[in-house]
């Protein structure tokens, strides 16, 4: 159901010109209401599945890829599709189904995120959007969404989440895989989970020649300090899947921001394979890596910014400067926007590193995804948890650049009195062998290395 729907997706928003839109679109329907008379009840919920779906996303971003740029006004050739798959909805009387798709059309109507996404097109912002989740991705792309993040907290996550889709995937890989390692089952069963994902972004990544669409793999935490091992799981993974999907994959491989990775990243660059430095919390990663970064071959090249992880300790050790609990989070919860401004403007001035990018994640606030808007030349990548998301999109907000932005005065002065701060803002605060005892990266490792030991516990045969 899910394959089937998502090829039919692919065909008329990618593949489909406008003017013969709303006859595929009316042939698709009318062949599945043709089947819909003689169905069993299962294939039936199936079908309204993919009808609702599709209704859907005539109001969402998926148009706005090639149908709106590429030819005349597609408002009155959607909304007609649209009242075409919801007319099917009502004549076969699924009410249930039929509410769905009206309340998640309000949604999109009403999305913020959705509009900026519109506001990029329009070059008024520089913000592409992304998850910091590996499901609902068929959900979050309507919103624009291009990009999104699968690390071992993640993949623990979607298994539990999900054991209807994924107990069948474990236990295949326990019989096709019975002599295989715990490393080699984590690093099979991560790739279905990437996979699984990278099927719904692959339109996106095919229509913009790779320079969008892609779903992130992280390489096992416990080998962060052996940047050939490291290299070599992301060239396995790489391999397995462009023999998977018959193409280039559009996977993007996450990559601890520590000493070892500088023998990792420039190996892989070199190939092509992209990469994304995680566990990134300071302008003296974002220094090291942009160096060695910008002169890769890749398509993508990420530094994140792990806004939530750095600005938590920043809270707490504002508490014990003698700043109250309020005054603390307000003052803390800003530590992550003054290093994202410090590295981009590095990125862009002083390393002219046009190739680098960063991408904001792991965040806490609404105030951490306004810091993000961008409206220089290059991108900053957001990559938002579902309620971090649901909480920003809870009421319309105005959509303003934020980088570049003059700070409230007095507040850099109140954030130096956090050790975690001031070491994640001086410009060499640490060398590449101090990185990974760094206290926010040795925080985010460590819960990394403890749900990847999840995750091997799940997949013991």
């Amino acid at each position: 159901m899910r394959d089937e729907y998502l090829g039919l997706r692919e065909k008329l928003f990618f593949k489909t010109n406008l003017p013969d839109f709303k006859s595929e679109c009316a042939k698709a329907a009318e062949n599945y209401d043709r089947e819909y008379k003689t169905a069993e009840p299962a294939r039936k919920k199936s079908i309204e599945w993919i009808i609702g779906n599709l209704a859907v996303d005539m109001f969402s971003y998926l148009p706005d890829w090639k149908l709106k740029k590429t030819g005349p006004d597609a408002t009155g050739v959607l909304a007609g599709s649209y009242a075409l798959l919801t007319g099917i909805l009502k004549k076969w009387n699924v009410a249930e189904r039929l509410a769905s798709v009206e309340k998640e059309v309000w949604e999109l109507v009403n999305s913020n995120l959705l509009r900026l996404s519109r506001t990029n097109d329009m070059g008024l912002t520089n913000t592409p959007v992304g998850t910091d989740a590996a499901w609902e991705l068929i959900h979050s792309t309507r919103n624009g969404t291009s990009v999104a993040t699968t690390n071992p907290v993640m993949v623990d996550t979607v298994r539990k989440n999900y054991p209807e889709v994924w107990n069948p995937v474990r236990d295949e890989i326990a019989k096709k895989y019975a002599s295989a390692t715990d490393q080699e089952r984590v690093t099979r069963f991560s790739l279905e989970v990437v996979l699984y994902n990278c099927k719904v972004v692959k339109p996106i990544f095919d229509y913009t020649n790779g320079r969008l669409g892609y779903v992130h793999m992280q390489v096992n935490p416990h080998h962060s300090d052996d940047g050939v091992a490291m290299a070599e799981e992301a060239e396995y993974v790489y391999g397995e899947l462009k023999k998977l999907m018959g193409s280039e994959p559009n996977v993007i491989f996450k990559i601890p921001a520590v000493a070892a990775a500088q023998i990792t990243v420039p190996r892989l660059l070199e190939q092509g394979i992209c990469v994304n430095m995680t566990a990134c919390a300071s302008v003296s990663q974002h220094k090291v890596f942009g160096e060695l970064m910008k002169k890769g071959k890749a398509k993508l090249q990420l530094l994140t910014m792990m806004a939530g992880r750095f600005d938590d300790p920043i809270v707490e050790e504002l508490k014990s400067a003698g700043l109250s609990e309020d005054e603390a989070i307000r003052i803390g919860r800003q530590g992550s926007t003054f290093v994202l401004n410090r590295s981009y403007m590095m990125l862009l001035d002083e390393l002219k590193a046009n190739n680098v990018w960063l991408l904001d994640a792991s965040m806490r606030a609404t105030g951490n995804i306004e810091a993000t808007f961008n409206s220089y030349p290059q991108p900053i990548f957001l990559s938002i948890f579902p309620p971090q998301a649901s909480e920003y999109e809870s009421v319309p907000r105005a959509i303003s650049p934020n980088i570049g932005k003059s700070p409230e005065p007095g507040l850099l002065e109140h954030l130096m009195k956090s050790e975690t701060f001031r070491k994640g803002y001086e410009w060499d605060a640490m060398k590449p062998e101090d990185f990974e005892h760094y206290k926010v990266i040795t925080a985010t490792l460590k819960q990394f290395r403890e749900r990847y030991d999840e995750t091997v516990a799940y997949l013991k045969p």
